[in-house]
């Protein structure tokens, strides 16, 4: 854990396909018995407005308000008609997704001329819900329909696509989200003196727009002064009044441990965050969202109740590697609730919320009987047990390799400890439960966590004992 001292640091359109908010993958083809329009697709002149090696500024656009017209329609429509578009983009031609459009008269100088336009925020808006928010310049796939309409009815001019492929720059946020985020403490003399890199979970995502999250621990001790910079900055060894080398918080917030994270921009520096503490905070900052957020960040959390005669001092700890996600094997016998230390003055205690799943901070007993694996998120106020029914070993070191569980046998007088006598071979192996893989334990012998990795073991034979009372989980291996 990284120390930190008193004065700082010190370590186009429907198509009839699924909106943007519900779309299949993949997209079904069109139908093809749709009612027939009035006019015959011969009669029609259908352009499209870019070709493959022009660039469409989105940010440009929406600068300059103005649609992107990425065709034009040409033909002559009976009185009291109108043409209607669908439009759809796509990265590879695999799966499309729908994008408004709009077909709007070009002008009177142009009579029976048409534009088909798209509102570039709302191809914007589709692109990073559906595809990426990483502002590179992408070719996209167009595909469209042409319709007359008419009231209620509309009648399609023809089956065809008309397809086309052009590049967008979408719009950007202003600044770049880089590879690597520092938290500093006061500095002096604007020179960064102790500095604490972020952690960024690169298993949930590694391009920085779409996963803009980082975080750290850090151990407080008095009153502390705090700002993050980016690797730009970290690199150059001196702050600087350059837009986006240092974010802070909004003037007036100082003191506040959530909320808009603000950067230096040309003019107007951002203000430093501060608070006191003697604890262990966690700082999570999203880059894309401009937020942070500091919390408590409890080396384990307790769960206590009618299991350990309600004694605080009794409870069982769970375990945690990022400090929201907390996890433990418990034998549930009734009421239970979860405290941020073993102690009945514990600063924090989350009970049961309103809904299934769901916590609340507060006392309000949850109830649960069984030998469970219980899953607590602190930061998302939810939880989870599943009942243990059986624990057994797999893998190609044991006796039915990776295609069955050898069933381990729980001791009677104390439901933590289940043991095997068993012939192993080279090879790995892991522990799970109910024959299944939604729990289970692999890593070290010393400290076991869910998911973890393989465990090598040498040919021989072995009494296997897992202990399940306490974090880290442990588990021996005696050559007998």
């Amino acid at each position: 854990m990284n120390k930190i001292s008193i004065l700082g640091l010190t370590a186009i359109m429907a198509l009839g396909f699924a909106s943007c908010d519900g779309y299949e993958e993949p997209n079904p083809a069109p139908t093809t018995n749709e009612q027939q329009s009035i006019i015959k697709p011969e009669d029609v002149v259908f352009t499209n407005a870019f070709s493959a090696d022009q660039v469409v500024d989105l940010g440009q656009y929406n600068n300059d308000v103005k649609p992107v017209t990425v065709a034009t329609v040409k033909g002559v429509i009976p009185a009291g008609y109108e043409f209607k578009t669908v439009a759809q983009f796509s990265v590879d031609g695999t799966d499309w997704y729908d994008v408004k459009s709009s077909v709007v008269a070009a002008g009177e100088d142009t009579p029976d001329l048409y534009n088909v336009n798209i509102n570039p925020d709302d191809l914007d808006g589709v692109y990073k819900e559906i595809v990426t928010r990483d502002p590179a310049n992408k070719a996209l796939k167009f595909r469209y329909k042409l319709y007359t309409v008419i009231g209620n009815m509309q009648g399609l001019v023809g089956t065809e696509y008309y397809t086309e492929d052009f590049t967008i720059t979408p719009i950007n946020l202003g600044y770049t989200i880089e590879e690597n985020y520092y938290l500093i403490g006061t500095a002096a003399n604007g020179q960064i003196a102790q500095a604490v890199k972020l952690s960024h979970d690169d298993e949930a995502g590694v391009n920085r727009y779409d996963n803009p999250v980082f975080s750290t621990v850090v151990e407080i001790s008095g009153e502390f002064t705090w700002a993050v910079i980016p690797e730009s900055t970290f690199a150059a060894g001196q702050l600087s009044g350059a837009p986006y080398s240092v974010w802070g918080v909004a003037a007036g917030s100082e003191d506040a441990l959530k909320g808009e994270l603000v950067p230096t921009v040309e003019g107007a520096a951002c203000a430093w965050g501060k608070f006191s503490a003697t604890a262990p905070y966690m700082l999570t900052i999203n880059m894309y969202d401009r937020t942070y957020e500091w919390s408590m960040a409890f080396v384990n959390i307790y769960c206590v109740g009618t299991h350990c005669k309600n004694n605080p001092a009794k409870a069982l700890p769970m375990g945690t590697s990022d400090y929201a996600n907390y996890w433990a094997y418990l034998n549930l016998q009734g009421s239970y609730r979860f405290l941020s230390e073993a102690s009945r003055n514990a600063k924090m205690q989350w009970g049961a919320g309103e809904g299934t799943g769901t916590l609340a901070v507060g006392n309000s007993p949850l109830n649960h009987r069984g030998f469970s694996f219980v899953e607590v998120n602190v930061v998302k106020l939810t939880y989870k047990t599943t009942d243990v029914k059986t624990i057994g070993i797999i893998g190609d070191a044991t006796p039915l390799g990776w295609d069955g569980s050898t069933p381990m046998v729980q001791d009677s007088k104390n439901p933590y400890i289940w043991t095997l006598d068993v012939t192993m071979k080279d090879g790995e192996m892991k522990f799970r439960a109910n024959d299944g893989w939604d729990v289970n334990l692999g890593g070290e012998l010393g400290n076991l966590t869910p998911g973890g990795d393989n465990i090598p073991v040498k040919a021989g034979n072995y009494t296997i004992t897992l202990d399940l009372s306490s974090v880290p989980v442990t588990a021996t291996l005696v050559k007998k």
